[in-house]
């Protein structure tokens, strides 16, 4: 009987209770975020720096359509999966960056994955990684003038704060 009473009191207790589940219970709220980034790996050479210095400060715009989606307002608007606070959203093809025509035949190609968590309703942090590559008979043309080496990929660290 005292075993019976004592694995119902472990089973009661907040950390077991089924109906508390922590911070991942809440809604993220949709809105402009600015994002603050730093680079915590880049073997981009100078484009890793360019990237950030875009990036870091800048507004995007994030809504929650239904609760299985976080839609990211880029040039290109992009529905990303999400499970709860949880967001993890990557390019479905390569798109161009820089295109050199008509001097050059490269194109310089960039894929990305963005990972971010939402730590309460208005603020998330995560990882926002960019994949370059290049196409065309020049690449190795363009990679010596820009003084870069593809493919390359530039991972920076992202903390989100929603605008007020």
């Amino acid at each position: 009987m005292r075993l019976f009473l004592l694995c119902m009191l472990v089973a009661c207790t907040k950390e077991n209770d089924p109906t508390d589940t922590g911070t991942s219970d809440f809604e993220p709220t949709g809105g402009d975020y600015e994002i603050l980034s730093s680079i915590s790996a880049d073997n981009c050479g100078s484009w890793g720096a360019n990237f950030n210095d875009s990036i870091d400060g800048f507004s995007l715009k994030i809504t929650f359509p239904d609760a299985d989606t976080a839609r990211f307002h880029w040039a290109n608007v992009q529905d990303c999966p999400r499970q709860g606070s949880q967001v993890e959203c990557s390019t479905d093809e390569a798109l161009v960056l820089d295109d050199y025509a008509p001097d050059s035949d490269a194109r310089i190609m960039y894929e990305d994955l963005t990972t971010l968590n939402w730590d309460t309703q208005s603020s998330a942090s995560g990882t926002w990684t960019v994949f370059l590559s290049c196409e065309g008979t020049q690449c190795d043309l363009i990679s010596t003038i820009n003084d870069e080496t593809y493919p390359c990929e530039i991972e920076m660290d992202w903390n989100l704060a929603l605008k007020e």
